[in-house]
């Protein structure tokens, strides 16, 4: 997300314009300086870029650029479900195919559970050549 803080911002008054013009009372106040801090940067159109990065998600350029990253996160979320999904539904086909061409037994299958046919075991060993 601090990605998404711009390295340059509107002017101080540009900002407060575009969040409505509040009171220049109500800005010091949120942004906790003096009143007469917020006359000088008014008029001055200089204020910090802290003060201006305080301002920005509350503007159309914040609210923009922000609504446009969660679009993305979505649009990425979405792709990796549907990735997961496909690879959910491939190893299902495998696991389906698997069961049906039938039970040969494993490895560390127990003796009392193994069938004949598995181990053969009604036949002589041969020996390979």
């Amino acid at each position: 997300m601090i990605a998404l803080l711009p390295a340059q911002t509107p002017g101080f008054s540009a900002l407060v314009g575009d969040i409505g013009g509040p009171h220049p009372d109500r800005l010091a106040s949120a942004l906790q300086v003096s009143r007469r801090t917020v006359y000088r940067w008014l008029a001055h159109d200089d204020a910090p870029h802290m003060a201006c990065l305080a301002l920005w998600p509350l503007t159309r350029y914040g609210r923009s650029a922000l609504e446009s990253d969660a679009l993305q996160r979505e649009a990425i979320a979405f792709a990796t479900a549907r990735a997961h999904e496909r690879e959910a539904n491939t190893l299902r086909a495998r696991v389906a195919y698997l069961e049906r061409i039938g039970a040969h037994g494993a490895a560390n299958d127990g003796l009392a559970t193994a069938t004949a046919a598995v181990f053969a075991l009604d036949q002589p060993l041969q020996r390979w050549r």
